[in-house]
């Protein structure tokens, strides 16, 4: 049997090679064309990145680039109080959508509504609240405390007003619209970027960057209301929703919301631990590197994107034995493509930001090795996090969460003040391996109804193939540390490649896993082969 490029999603999902006849109406078309966008979003917004950043950096230097990437952090976390209510959202509008219950989505839309006005007002309080102290997590940079508090404000401002109207996007997302999602604010965010690369060149203007900024969250943000009502008209103010559906909806949401939590404290404390632990400046060095990074985790995310609904269907099967084989399938394939991925990150980062940056900016090896260790770790768990995401195992995935986050905090702060970046980033990498090993437990023996160690082994096989996989990539880094630009590159990406294929391949060559992707490379292949000759 061939498969259509429509039917790709199913395959990996599924874990079988056979496959549904596809309909412009079903699930998996609807999740190709939202990866299809995202992946063309992720393509259009590191190009806007790269060349909004580059501006940046040559006209604001790299102090403004270190305290724009700390105040980023800091707001992030003062949003802790929308974490979960997305993610509810979308899981409530499903079953509703599905039977085309119009009044229950309006009834929820209704309950979202109230209750991200409430999340805008508490981050704009808790903003005002931290503004005081703000310049207090600010070092070795020269700016003034109040010009501090006053770009803190605009980014407080930034945040808070763009709840205002984004709750309508999660019905767009539960309704698998996310392309219409991706086209608004991808059209709005190339406008907004002209507008700033302007204002940088002519005028130099930190605050006019931010207040284009939050121009461009608010025009974004209205479109898509704007759209959603037209693509559902029915959205109008309806009856109240019973007391005991409400109570339902916001267990959901404080599950999840303690779980949030925990993955924001994992991932998004770093830029903060930096500048009190080494230096403002650093973060701004290290902004940079997570530039280069962001294309890997917006690929990561789009395929996870893909794949969810996928996996939650699979899990309503409640059939154990075929959803562990789809998860221990799916691992392998995020293996591949993270291994891949990180190992040309590990050899050609630091080429690239000495042609894009200079020398100068070039970061401490250790730092970069083992950043580049997070990503191939948080992209290669994946598919065991959409796996308990949707598992329903709330409370005991909660307690995993604040069992990683403390763990991210002790490590990073024990290893911090006598490694600096490299051990902030150790806390990061044992609270990823202590929060796998739970999570799979859990999966396991409630789900699977099995025991973890035959997933665990090939887990911790993986991870040992990739960090031999890096030692020839370093090793030609230091080779082609005294030849020219071009040569150094080709030696590195060289090594990357055949470092890449060998421990993707060699190590797993009898497993069932590689030999289902074999099988589905060629039955892809063999297919665009024969529509060619067709044509």
């Amino acid at each position: 049997m061939l498969l259509s490029a429509k039917q790709v999603l199913w395959v990996s999902v599924s874990g079988s090679m056979k496959v549904p006849e596809m309909n412009s109406k079903s699930r998996t078309y609807n999740s190709i064309k939202n990866i299809s966008y995202g992946f063309l979003a992720t393509a259009a917004s590191t190009l806007v990145s790269f060349v909004t950043r580059t501006v940046f950096i040559k006209t604001l230097g790299i102090d403004y680039l270190g305290i724009d990437g700390l105040l980023t952090e800091v707001i992030s976390m003062l949003s802790l109080a929308e974490l979960g209510i997305g993610t509810a959202i979308v899981y409530n509008l499903y079953e509703p959508l599905h039977n085309r219950n119009q009044e229950r989505i309006c009834q929820l839309l209704g309950l979202y509504k109230t209750a991200y006005r409430l999340v805008a007002f508490i981050t704009f309080l808790a903003g005002m609240a931290l503004m005081p102290v703000i310049d207090k997590l600010v070092t070795q940079v020269d700016f003034s405390d109040g010009y501090i508090r006053c770009i803190f404000l605009l980014f407080v401002i930034r945040t808070s007003s763009s709840y205002l109207f984004s709750y309508k996007a999660s019905l767009l997302n539960a309704d698998q619209k996310q392309y219409a999602v991706v086209f608004i604010q991808m059209a709005v965010k190339f406008a907004a970027a002209i507008f700033c690369v302007t204002v940088l060149l002519l005028s130099e203007n930190y605050i006019l960057y931010l207040l284009i900024l939050i121009i461009q969250n608010l025009c974004a943000n209205i479109m898509i209301s704007k759209y959603t009502d037209r693509q559902y008209p029915y959205l109008v103010s309806g009856s109240k929703m019973k007391k005991e559906d409400r109570n339902a909806v916001f267990d959901n949401i404080k599950n999840i919301f303690i779980k949030k939590v925990s993955g924001v404290i994992t991932n998004s404390t770093d830029n903060i631990l930096i500048s009190r632990m080494v230096s403002t400046i650093q973060v701004g060095f290290y902004n940079n590197y997570a530039m280069i990074f962001m294309p890997v985790r917006m690929l990561k995310t789009q395929l996870a994107a893909g794949i969810t609904a996928g996996i939650g269907d699979l899990c309503a099967d409640k059939d154990g034995v075929y959803s562990e084989r789809v998860l221990r399938n799916l691992t392998y394939i995020f293996f591949f493509i993270s291994s891949a991925v990180s190992v040309l990150l590990l050899g050609m980062t630091d080429l690239f930001i000495m042609v894009w940056l200079g020398q100068g900016f070039v970061m401490d090896k250790a730092a970069v090795y083992i950043a580049v260790l997070n990503i191939f770790m948080e992209m290669c768990f994946e598919p065991l996090w959409q796996f308990m995401e949707v598992s329903g195992l709330f409370d005991k995935d909660r307690n995993i969460g604040i069992a990683g986050s403390c763990l991210n905090l002790a490590v990073s702060a024990a290893l911090g003040w006598q490694y600096g970046m490299a051990g902030i980033f150790m806390g990061t990498i044992a609270s990823r391996t202590v929060q796998m090993i739970l999570k799979a437990k859990v999966l396991y023996r409630n789900r699977f109804e099995k025991k973890e160690a035959g997933y665990l082994r090939m887990v911790f096989k993986m991870a040992a193939v990739f960090i031999l996989m890096t030692v020839p990539v370093c090793l030609s880094a230091g080779a082609a540390s005294n030849v020219s630009l071009a040569s150094a590159f080709i030696i590195r990406l060289s090594a990357a490649v055949s470092a890449a294929l060998a421990g993707c391949i060699i190590p797993f060559y009898k497993s069932t896993e590689f030999i289902f992707f074999k099988e589905f490379l060629c039955k892809f292949t063999d297919r665009h082969k024969r529509s060619g000759r067709k044509e």
